[in-house]
């Protein structure tokens, strides 16, 4: 919630959004991992997903029933990525990826991927593209700590 709200002057900068949702979002998209754990994106499979949803549905239902429905709008309104809030919300949790890997134990999991997977290498230095480029200060932050992990040969062992 710290770096939504450290953006939010410059992302928005009216207050038109609704920084409600925003929180309830930032608290809820990943609840599923509370049942599977955090497994990367670049290795999920599709059983993954199909037991993020089981595990959804088991988080869903052991949460008190007066919460149930924020719950479930709010991870519906993440993955559907329409509003947006939702679209703000999912860039700033690509820059927290890309700022917890921008640390000595971060570096150590990305050589050590990319050693098993080449591929992952474009994954890493291209993570914020997706996702950020809605927000223009946001995407920027992103570019510079990406290019100086880049500049710094952060992938390289």
């Amino acid at each position: 919630m710290n770096l939504a709200l450290y953006f939010k002057k410059f992302e928005d900068p009216d207050n038109k959004w609704d920084w409600n949702k925003i929180h309830n979002m930032i608290l809820w998209h990943d609840a599923a991992e509370l049942e599977t754990g955090d497994i990367p994106k670049q290795h999920k499979t599709q059983q993954h997903e199909i037991e993020e949803q089981q595990a959804l549905e088991t988080v869903i239902n052991k949460s008190p029933k007066f919460i149930n429905s924020v719950v479930r709008e709010s991870i519906t309104e993440y993955e559907e990525r329409k509003s947006p809030e939702s679209l703000y919300v999912k860039a700033i949790d690509q820059l927290e990826v890309i700022l917890n890997s921008y640390t000595p134990h971060g570096r150590k999991i990305m050589i050590d991927a990319i050693k098993t997977d080449k591929k992952l290498l474009d994954f890493f230095r291209q993570l914020h593209d997706g996702h950020t480029y809605h927000f223009d200060t946001v995407h920027k932050f992103a570019t510079v700590v990406q290019d100086k992990m880049v500049e710094e040969k952060y992938y390289i062992d």
